[in-house]
């Protein structure tokens, strides 16, 4: 019974999958660059919060987003140095090696007691920025890891236009049998 029940749960797992992936060709592209820090982070911070960012908007189920291990293996092959890329040319050059849509660029800095996040979608065919996201976080720096999930919907409502963004499938979640 437990083997017919494993079998079911795989067979709806897969037609969830197929599914998925014809939904996907609706989808953006993107590849996020790291978070440029300003000031008041370290840049192991700056990256565990650009990491998080990707995360989440990877949850949104809004965007096909590049991992970062396939962007530095892609950059490396093309002899790209993406270290202090800060401007929208250099982030439209690097989009178009990465072969994406958009690009998620900003920096995130530390003014007195406020951090600030600034971001920027960009089309990497016009090279225009194509929207701004600016957010404010007054506190901790941890509170920061919240803010990246809102930064996340708040991209993800813009460019679907929708309010409400689905979240991925749980069929890899390890309680799913």
């Amino acid at each position: 019974m437990r083997s017919r029940v494993n079998f079911l749960s795989l067979i709806i797992c897969l037609g969830i999958v197929s599914y998925s992936k014809a939904q996907d060709e609706d989808k953006l592209r993107i590849a996020i660059i790291d978070l440029n820090h300003t000031g008041g982070l370290s840049q192991e911070e700056a990256i565990t919060l650009t990491n998080r960012l990707r995360s989440r908007l990877v949850i949104t189920d809004a965007f096909i987003v590049l991992e970062r291990g396939q962007m530095e293996v892609i950059l490396q092959e093309q002899g790209f140095q993406n270290t202090g890329c800060t401007t929208t040319e250099c982030a439209v050059e690097m989009g178009k090696l990465l072969n994406v849509q958009m690009i998620v660029s900003g920096s995130i800095g530390q003014v007195g007691r406020i951090y600030t996040v600034d971001i920027s979608l960009i089309d990497i065919m016009t090279a225009k920025i194509e929207e701004s996201f600016i957010f404010d976080h007054s506190g901790e720096i941890g509170g920061l890891v919240k803010t990246m999930e809102t930064v996340a919907n708040d991209i993800a409502k813009r460019v679907t236009g929708k309010e409400e963004t689905k979240q991925k499938s749980l069929c890899n979640s390890p309680w799913f049998i």
